[in-house]
């Protein structure tokens, strides 16, 4: 997922879009987030024991992570967000223009590691079935 909690975000779709708000709470197994002021609902509330009463209350809801981008507060724009490696091993997260990440991304795809390491995999993949095979299969 592209957001993380106390990410600045604006919303790009629905009803409270053009809102720049934080990312609360980010639910990973169904993609979406809780933003702060964003997509508030009432919620009647029956009384749980004996002599409560009932309350009307009104909270924040989850959106899906789709319908916001980060925002940059310097630049006061949204932008998508790409990584990039910095030293050995070590990634970072770069707020880029539209088409900086695009950049980015074919830089990597075209990389000759990138072409080892599938070719590695393919071996690693082979050798695998004709382990299983137990000799049926032969390279």
């Amino acid at each position: 997922m592209h957001v993380k909690t106390n990410d600045k975000v604006i919303v790009i779709a629905g009803a409270d879009k053009g809102k720049v708000t934080e990312v609360v709470e980010v639910f990973t197994k169904n993609g979406q987030i809780l933003c702060k002021d964003v997509n508030i609902k009432t919620k009647h509330v029956k009384p749980r024991n004996e002599g409560e009463s009932g309350s009307i209350i009104q909270r924040e809801f989850p959106i899906h992570h789709s319908n916001v981008m980060h925002y940059s507060a310097a630049e006061k724009k949204r932008s998508r967000v790409g990584k990039k490696m910095e030293g050995d091993k070590k990634s970072a997260r770069v707020e880029s223009d539209w088409g900086g990440v695009g950049k980015l991304r074919n830089i990597r795809r075209d990389s000759p590691f990138s072409l080892l390491a599938s070719c590695a995999r393919a071996c690693v993949y082979m050798t695998r079935i004709t382990t299983t095979t137990r000799g049926a299969l032969t390279l």
